[in-house]
């Protein structure tokens, strides 16, 4: 076991990351400026470690333009627990916003307040996401 590679790579998946550079939702969350807006968005789901940590299974970041505004769109799911507990999320580093919504044990909750036509857009983007093909 080679402890100081082990030590390395920890370290790596916790450094900071330069805005607008991160590919993934564990890169995402390490940007100061998404974290700081993210958890603030969450408010009291914060509290949940799979979602204020967004370290579970999760396709490569995207971009999509909702009303005019540019988004990066992250989905990510709870470790081991993909069918039941997951989400997607828009952000939007101009205005420092964050809008989303959470399945957790068959229960939907958006996060962050999205205007109307985001909101639909969260659903939309949730059942292409998670429920592919059903």
């Amino acid at each position: 076991i080679d402890r100081q590679a082990d030590a390395r790579d920890a370290a790596a998946a916790r450094a900071p990351v330069a805005p607008g550079t991160a590919r993934y939702p564990s890169e995402l969350i390490r940007d100061r400026d998404f974290k700081a807006a993210y958890l603030r968005a969450l408010g009291p789901l914060a509290g949940t470690p799979w979602l204020a940590w967004m370290n579970g299974p999760a396709p490569e970041l995207t971009q999509r333009r909702i009303g005019g505004v540019d988004y990066t769109l992250a989905a990510v799911c709870k470790p081991r627990d993909c069918g039941d507990h997951n989400a997607v999320l828009l952000y939007d580093p101009a205005q420092g916003r964050v809008y989303g919504l959470v399945q957790q044990a068959g229960r939907q909750q958006v996060f962050g307040a999205p205007p109307p036509p985001v909101q639909r857009e969260l659903g939309a983007i949730w059942r292409r996401e998670w429920r592919q093909g059903s």
